[in-house]
């Protein structure tokens, strides 16, 4: 697992990048035609910035050019890197995180409001509405975190969020 240093965070934008630069390679477009394809919402510097790792996108905007790529939220974010996989010792046990929705709805801190869309956006796109727990990937918690200004046990610990 990861902790909060500035080289995790620098790594995670890297990967991020390499993934958000390979959709759209494969979608053969230029950083122009998704400045133009956006209506101007992205700029080419922009979208350039986070594929070179110079700049972490907030989940929202992730959300927005995920949309406009007309693929799923989580196929733009990095594969779990293998030497991380390879070392886990619990059996792969904690490769999902499961949020609990009722804790989420009671933070009022502005800090967490990107945890509220990205959920409300997951339980869309899945069709699920039970309204009390949404289990998401370890790179969708790690990516999270990282929005919000936390490391994954702040957000494990705050929401009430354990690893299943």
């Amino acid at each position: 697992m990861t902790d909060d240093t500035g080289q995790d965070h620098a790594e995670f934008a890297s990967r991020l990048g390499e993934r958000l630069r390979a959709v759209r390679v494969q979608k053969r477009w230029s950083l122009h035609d998704v400045q133009v394809a956006a209506g101007r919402e992205f700029s080419a510097a922009a979208v350039g910035s986070y594929e070179r790792g110079e700049r972490l996108i907030s989940v929202p905007r992730l959300n927005r050019l995920a949309n406009l790529y007309k693929v799923p939220l989580e196929e733009l974010l990095p594969p779990e890197p293998a030497a991380a996989s390879e070392g886990r010792d619990d059996g792969g046990a904690s490769d999902r995180l499961v949020i609990d929705l009722t804790v989420l709805d009671r933070l009022t801190e502005p800090e967490w409001e990107p945890v509220r869309r990205f959920s409300r956006a997951v339980q869309a796109h899945r069709g699920d509405f039970n309204g009390r727990i949404l289990t998401i990937r370890a790179e969708d918690a790690r990516g999270l975190a990282l929005v919000c200004g936390h490391g994954v046990d702040e957000l494990e610990r705050v929401l009430g969020a354990a690893r299943s």
